[in-house]
């Protein structure tokens, strides 16, 4: 864990966040969990789920728990939920081992980094792609891990939980190769909305995008602009496909079309539905896989109510 304050507020938080994808089967596990340093408790653990599933409670497997004991540290250690992880190497080895016999799921993988750890630009937060290799057992059924996920890791910020007033924001990121992966974090660009300017009128044109980068060539690069657009299905919520023009800070402009194989909405907190997507991603002739999530507020989902009506 990072140092904290002692005068820190109650919402800080840090987070651990590792998965897995087995594409041809349309399987996405999520492995993540939360920690409130100052409150002394964690949250999180695994739900793994394929096909589109109109709840949360239609994963495949789900065990994710919002009251838990912190554990002592986040490497070399079992979480409360019955995660093993142990780090191998820093900040690029790691082995996570899960086992729920009674409901015949389990797993054990290996995931390396294909690329330094890029840091965004305030700190506390990365987001790195990594390899992944192991075996999976769902429901008594095995699988081969053998492909690409992206892990992330937030700490020292406040997150709160109470409601925000702003649009869908979505949170990308896919795996080509060992060579080639992207991240972004955007809101849509505001032209596709406009509606938007009334109801949301701090996502301004050009501002669209937080953060994220580009691992081309086994290169990093930053990312200047993306113009982002999710098609949503005709409730305005579920996602079902995405286009993005992506900037990098070298003035090189890359076309990204993802569409959802698999998905599923999740509430890691009560005042936020994330949609947690599997997407298929094309670029530059290559193919690759990784989380779309689309993170939806109150207000956004009754604007969308109110437009689909």
């Amino acid at each position: 864990f990072q140092p904290w304050p002692a005068d820190a507020t109650y919402e800080l938080i840090e987070t651990s966040y590792f998965g897995f994808n087995i594409p041809e089967e349309g399987i996405n596990a999520e492995i993540y969990h939360w920690y409130h340093p100052k409150l002394g408790v964690s949250s999180g653990g695994v739900f793994i789920y394929r096909g589109m599933k109109p709840i949360q409670t239609a994963a495949d497997y789900l065990d994710y728990r919002s009251f838990m004991p912190m554990p002592e540290n986040i490497v070399d250690c079992a979480q409360s939920s019955g995660v093993r992880v142990d780090m191998l190497e820093p900040n690029k080895r790691f082995r996570l081992r899960f086992d729920d016999a009674a409901r015949a799921t389990r797993f054990d993988f290996e995931t390396d980094a294909i690329m330094p750890l890029p840091v965004r630009g305030n700190g506390g937060h990365f987001t790195q792609a990594m390899r992944t290799r192991g075996q999976l057992t769902l429901r008594g059924r095995e699988y081969r891990i053998d492909g690409y996920f992206t892990r992330d890791r937030s700490w020292g910020d406040p997150r709160p939980e109470t409601p925000l007033p702003i649009p869908a924001f979505t949170w990308n990121v896919g795996v080509f190769d060992d060579s080639f992966a992207f991240h972004t974090a955007a809101f849509d660009t505001p032209k596709y909305h406009p509606e938007w300017a009334r109801t949301f009128p701090a996502v301004k044109a050009g501002e669209n995008h937080l953060w994220g980068y580009l691992w081309k060539n086994s290169r990093l690069l930053g990312i200047k602009s993306v113009d982002q657009h999710v098609q949503r299905e005709a409730d305005g919520l579920f996602p079902k496909s995405i286009t993005l023009r992506v900037e990098d800070d070298e003035g090189g402009i890359h076309e990204i079309k993802g569409t959802v194989e698999s998905r599923i909405p999740f509430n890691p907190w009560d005042n936020m539905t994330c949609y947690f997507c599997l997407a298929r991603w094309e670029c530059e002739g290559k193919v690759g896989y990784g989380d779309l999530q689309d993170c939806t507020w109150n207000d956004y989902v009754q604007a969308a109510f109110v437009s689909a009506a």
